[in-house]
């Protein structure tokens, strides 16, 4: 295949830049608001931390004031708030649309290193859109969504392609990981898998050279050995580190938080139909897999099935594989396909068939490794960014007003009260935001409320037993809770101590009536 000529490297794009291009587009059109809780939280710390101030304890909360708060993802708050106060809640939206245009992008030139057939690669990787489009949230969690792609490319790289000074990168991205996100413990979950398969694999000698895999063993330990020294460079040092345990040691209460709970048939479709062509594709399959990918498999299913927020992983990490468990399948099966035709017209013409899709490939295949100027997708993608922050109002991106009490928020600027406010745990973090002056009950910030918090919320909430005590204890002189709440329907009928101050379409706030000495 002749390369392209230079003025096609320039202006003509490459499947990588037509799929970051249309991915990006599309998000910016199809997911224009924000809806994610926790963003506000991060939005006021990002502006705490451009201001000079690093809090190491809660200022933002009355039941958890001045206990230990860990900013583990303290540079993806800077990056929100530097980018929310340029260009408002529109950069955020193409924040979000360029890291996973990008993710996926570089998940299908990932496969296309595995020599998967590009027409395959491209399914495979309009599949994991669609089946991470759940995960399409303004959060520091999409950074770590786009490293494990970075890193799964860095270990094909070395596992496949035979370079092991890709490794000296891993420091690098690890020191950015925990920097931004605390899901950096996937990365090192990632290389352990791949490192112990290595291990086992050299001294079982299950293969001609196992020296091999003990060698590429010690490389991974070695550079992951660094790659962990390096995340200690972090504001919290060694809590920094270590804060990803505090959910496996059972400091918080994980059941406040949805993306916790484990995934359910019903709701959680796209992962169970990965799991299905995972298991489909091994079952059907005529040789054993290596082990690394059967090791990867199995980890990242049980982190799957373990909790909602682990399905975007693991489709991360099942796409190459599935990739390559159904091109072998496919492939077996047109070959099968020509034999049952082979004195028959049809054998002619998918014997056509065959060779213009493997001409093509290779042809798509050239095209892909020369074309590398981007100049098309970078001139798409600033043209839609520049649309976006000029004219939000008319693509419709901004806010979700239907999911946050803003208007109630509004009313509360306007008409200031006083005394301690119980609010609904998924707007705590838009109040902080929107009414700096207050303090909150609750917010998405689980580390620093733990169960001694959580555990008395729940009980307020859902007006159980000592519900009154709490009200007493905490000073609660407003509450602000959904409509559909047990306790706003139990004030709303019965409670003859609380007035409704505000009422909207989706929320009550409550003043506590005052008593007459």
């Amino acid at each position: 295949m002749n390369p392209p000529a230079q003025l096609q490297k320039w202006f003509m794009p490459s499947i990588f830049d037509l799929i970051v291009a249309t991915v990006f587009c599309t998000m910016i059109l199809a997911d224009p608001l924000i809806g994610c809780f926790d963003i506000f939280w991060h939005l006021r710390t990002g502006d705490l931390l451009l201001s000079g101030v690093f809090p190491t304890t809660d200022i933002f909360s009355y039941t958890a004031y001045g206990k230990p708060w860990i900013l583990h993802e303290w540079g993806s708050q800077v990056i929100f708030a530097l980018i929310y106060n340029a260009f408002g809640f529109s950069g955020l939206i193409v924040l979000k649309s360029f890291v996973y245009a990008l993710m996926y992008g570089l998940m299908f030139n990932l496969l296309l290193r595995k020599d998967t057939n590009i027409f395959i690669s491209l399914g495979f990787t309009l599949l994991l859109v669609l089946g991470t489009a759940g995960a399409w949230t303004v959060r520091p969690h999409m950074f770590t969504n786009l490293f494990l792609v970075i890193l799964f490319r860095i270990f094909v790289e070395f596992n496949d392609r035979g370079n092991p000074r890709i490794l000296r990168w891993l420091p690098l991205l690890f020191l950015i990981w925990i920097n931004l996100h605390g899901g950096y413990i996937i990365g090192f979950i990632f290389l352990a898998a791949c490192t112990g398969a290595k291990l086992v694999t050299g001294f079982l000698k299950t293969t001609p050279d196992p020296k091999i895999f003990l060698s590429q063993a010690k490389a991974l330990i070695a550079w992951g050995l660094i790659s962990f020294a390096a995340c200690f460079i972090n504001p919290a040092t060694w809590k920094g580190v270590m804060y990803p345990l505090m959910y496996i040691g059972g400091q918080m209460d994980s059941r406040m938080i949805q993306e916790w709970a484990a995934p359910a048939i019903h709701t959680d479709v796209h992962f169970f139909i990965y799991t299905a062509l995972v298991i489909l594709g091994i079952m059907f399959l005529r040789k054993i897999q290596p082990l690394h990918e059967i090791f990867l498999l199995t980890t990242f299913i049980f982190l799957a099935f373990s909790a909602i927020r682990h399905m975007p992983v693991f489709a991360i990490v099942a796409t190459p594989m599935l990739a390559a468990l159904w091109q072998e399948h496919l492939t077996r099966f047109f070959h099968l396909l020509k034999a049952a035709y082979v004195n028959h017209r049809m054998h002619h013409w998918l014997q056509i068939l065959s060779d213009y899709l493997t001409s093509r490939s290779l042809w798509f295949n050239t095209m892909e490794q020369h074309l590398r100027c981007h100049v098309l997708a970078v001139t798409v993608i600033a043209i839609m960014a520049g649309l976006s922050v000029t004219f939000p109002d008319k693509l419709n991106i901004g806010l979700d007003r239907t999911r946050y009490p803003v208007e109630i928020a509004e009313h509360i600027r306007s008409n200031p009260v006083q005394g301690n406010i119980f609010n609904q745990y998924g707007w705590g973090g838009f109040l902080l935001w929107a009414l700096p002056d207050h303090k909150v009950f609750i917010d998405g910030r689980m580390d620093v409320y733990k169960k001694e918090i959580s555990v008395p919320y729940k009980t307020f909430i859902n007006l159980e037993q000592g519900w009154e005590d709490i009200a007493e204890e905490y000073d609660i002189q407003h509450i602000l809770a959904g409509k559909d709440r047990t306790i706003s329907r139990f004030i709303i009928q019965v409670s003859p101590s609380w007035k409704i101050e505000k009422e909207t379409d989706n929320a009550f706030f409550f003043t506590r009536k005052k008593v007459d000495k």
